[in-house]
């Protein structure tokens, strides 16, 4: 009866030591999420960026801002937001695609140079009436700073390339 209870013993130790093998390999952060390469994280923080970007300019609220950029960008941003809340003119806008040309990091330093292709819609408040509306094509430049093992954007050189009106 023992004898036949051998090769299953067998096959449960392998299995039990290539689950353990697979849960000790496996690259996960402090809370449990996989980890991302460099790349990949400086790229998930421009994604994150701009849809925060894209919130603030739209409600004027800029608090996600300050959660993904330094204090210095952070300035900058909030300084344009408001900028726009004094002028009346609130900014409905999506990012309709984003294609990264390049993406360097070294050491706490990231730099990404993407073209991302926007919709935009720029209404006056006081009138509701669109006075802007179409596709703004833009290079940007990314520069980010890692700070306690997140990364943060810390400056943008945009140049507007193309617009496209409807």
């Amino acid at each position: 009866m023992v004898r036949d209870i051998v090769p299953y013993l067998k096959i449960l130790v392998l299995f039990v030591c290539f689950f353990l093998l697979g849960a000790c390999s496996r690259s996960t952060d402090q809370a449990g999420q996989p980890k991302l390469s460099e790349h990949e994280a400086v790229k998930q923080a421009v994604i994150a960026y701009d849809e925060a970007l894209r919130i603030s300019l739209r409600n004027f609220k800029t608090n996600k801002l300050g959660q993904l950029t330094t204090a210095r960008k952070y300035n900058v941003d909030k300084d344009y937001v408001l900028k726009n809340k004094r002028a009346q003119v609130k900014i409905v806008a999506q990012l309709t695609q984003i294609n990264f040309r390049k993406v360097q990091v070294e050491g706490d330093r990231g730099i990404v140079e993407v073209i991302e292709v926007w919709y935009v819609e720029k209404t006056d408040i006081s009138s509701g009436k669109i006075f802007v509306a179409g596709e703004d094509y833009n290079k940007i430049i990314y520069g980010l700073v890692k700070d306690h093992g997140r990364w943060l954007v810390d400056s943008t050189d945009v140049t507007l390339y193309k617009i496209e009106t409807r």
